[in-house]
C-alpha cells in the first residue's frame, strides 16, 4: 500500500518545521503566509485522518461483539483462519485482499512440528483498526495421528495460567509464538487502542485458543479487545483449563460444522472451552445454534456419525485448499 495519511502528516510536520525555520531565519515577509498555507494543509490532512478513523470505527461497530455475529464470522474470522493456510506472506495477502479487502504488515512464521509443519501469521487491518493473528490447521494425516498420540498417550502439559493441556498443542504453540510474538508486541505498541482478532481451523484453532488466553492473562491488551473464533477446533485441555479460560476470555466462539469429527475427539479428561456455534450441513445464515456451556448433550454432542469432509469444509469452502490458493474464487 502507499504512504498512509499518518505517514504523510508526519513527514509534512517535519517539512513545515524546516521551511518555517528557514523563512524566519531569512526574515522573509512571506513567512507568515507560507506557514499559514502549510498549517491549513496540515489541518485538512488531520481532519481527513480523523474521518478515516471514524470510518474504521463504523466498520468495526457494524459487527455485534456482545454475542456471536454470523457476518463477522463469514466476512472476517473465516478469512483469517483460511489465510493461515497460505504457503507464504504473498498467499496470505492475496487471501485477505480477496476476502476482507484489507491486510498490511503481514508476517508469517513457520516451524516444523512432529510429522508436519505448524505456522501462524500476524497482520493489520487498518480499515477495521484491528490486529489479526491466524494459525494454520492440520495439513497431513500423520500430523493428526501424532496430535492424538501425544494428547492421549503422553502426560499432560501444565498450563501456567490454569489447568493442563495437550503436550502437542503446548509445544506447537510455544514454537510458533516465539516466532510471532515480537511482531505482535510491536503492533500492539503501535496501535494500543486496536482490537486483536484471533482465528484458526483445526489445530490452528487450538493454537489460537492458547494465544488468546496468553494475551488476555498477560494484560498486554484490554480483555475486551480480544476476539477469538475458531473452526473445527479440538479440545485443548482439561476442565480446569477450560474454566480458567472462560473466566478470562470474554469473546470466544467455537464454530462447528455438523458432523465435523475433530471437535468430538480427545474425550478422556479433555473439556471444551468457550461457547459452541453449531451449524447444520448447509451452514446457511440464521441456521446456527448457540450452546453457551460446553459438553452439553446438544449441538455437536448430539451427533453420532462423524465426518472428515465436514471438518475440511466450512461455509461452502474446503478451507485448506482455499487458503493455499490465496482464496481464489
Amino acid at each position: 500500500m502507499g504512504l498512509s495519511i499518518v505517514g504523510v502528516v508526519s513527514q509534512l510536520d517535519v517539512l513545515f518545521g524546516v521551511i518555517a525555520s528557514g523563512l524566519l531565519y531569512l526574515g522573509s515577509s512571506l513567512s507568515q503566509k507560507v506557514m499559514y498555507l502549510i498549517a491549513s494543509l496540515l489541518f485538512s490532512l488531520a481532519l481527513a485522518r480523523e474521518d478515516s478513523f471514524e470510518d474504521s470505527s463504523e466498520r468495526r461497530e457494524k459487527f455485534t461483539f456482545t454475542e456471536y455475529d454470523d457476518d463477522f464470522a463469514r466476512q472476517i474470522m473465516f478469512p483469517i483462519s483460511t489465510a493461515a493456510y497460505g504457503f507464504n506472506a504473498l498467499h496470505i495477502e492475496s487471501c485477505l485482499n480477496r476476502t476482507i479487502g484489507d491486510g498490511t504488515g503481514i508476517y508469517q512464521y513457520s516451524h516444523s512440528c512432529q510429522n508436519g509443519e505448524c505456522s501462524g501469521f500476524v497482520a493489520k487491518l487498518p480499515r477495521y483498526r484491528a490486529i489479526i493473528i491466524g494459525f494454520r490447521g492440520t495439513q497431513v494425516p500423520g500430523q493428526l495421528i501424532q496430535q492424538s498420540i501425544d494428547s492421549v498417550l503422553k502426560p499432560w502439559s501444565r498450563w501456567d495460567y490454569g489447568g493442563h493441556i495437550s503436550l502437542y498443542f503446548h509445544r506447537a504453540f510455544h514454537m510458533i509464538w516465539q516466532g510471532l510474538e515480537g511482531r505482535v508486541y510491536t503492533y500492539i505498541y503501535e496501535h494500543p487502542d486496536w482490537d486483536i482478532w484471533i482465528g484458526g481451523h483445526s489445530l490452528g484453532g487450538a493454537l489460537a485458543t492458547l494465544a488468546a488466553f496468553f494475551l488476555v492473562h498477560s494484560r498486554l491488551v484490554q480483555p475486551d479487545a480480544v476476539k477469538l473464533m475458531t473452526f473445527g477446533q479440538p479440545r485443548v485441555g482439561d476442565k480446569a483449563f477450560a474454566d480458567a479460560f472462560d473466566d478470562e476470555v470474554d469473546y470466544a466462539y467455537r464454530v462447528v460444522h455438523l458432523r465435523d469429527m475433530v471437535p468430538s475427539i480427545l474425550r478422556s479428561g479433555y473439556w471444551h472451552q468457550g461457547a459452541e456455534i453449531f451449524y447444520q450441513s448447509g451452514m446457511r445464515p440464521g441456521e446456527s445454534i448457540l450452546c453457551e456451556r460446553s459438553e452439553l448433550p446438544y449441538c455437536s454432542e448430539s451427533v453420532w456419525s462423524l465426518s472428515i469432509q465436514e471438518h475440511k469444509t466450512y461455509f461452502g469452502k474446503v478451507i485448506g485448499d482455499y487458503g493455499e490458493t490465496g482464496c481464489k474464487p
